[in-house]
């Protein structure tokens, strides 16, 4: 079974947010949900203060929460997927604004 099973170099993520804004990043297999909270947290605008509780992120359908503790390998989204984030009630306010306001700017 081990020699069957592909092996990725990378995965390809596409991160969508409420607003129809989106990231696109690259990730090894083996990183955990979490640093994919990281680098979403880190393409934030620093005024912002959003921490990782302020978002949940899911795939769909049907809808199911990623596991911050699992690896992107375990979570089935190798070797690319489309990743939904849902605000929580701190981040609710920043979907009010201009569609990507909480998206540093240089990103664009």
């Amino acid at each position: 079974m081990a020699k069957q099973k592909k092996v990725y170099s990378h995965v390809q993520l596409r991160i969508h947010f409420p607003d129809g804004v989106r990231i696109d990043a690259k990730f090894l297999p083996n990183e955990t949900m979490s640093a994919v909270k990281d680098v979403i947290l880190s393409s934030f605008v620093t005024s912002l203060l959003l921490s990782s509780n302020d978002f949940d992120l899911y795939i769909s359908p049907p809808r199911r929460l990623l596991d911050n503790g699992k690896t992107l390998d375990e979570e089935g989204l190798v070797p690319a997927a489309k990743i939904h984030v849902s605000w929580t009630n701190n981040g609710k306010e920043q979907t009010h604004k201009q569609p990507g306001c909480y998206i540093q700017q240089h990103l664009f």
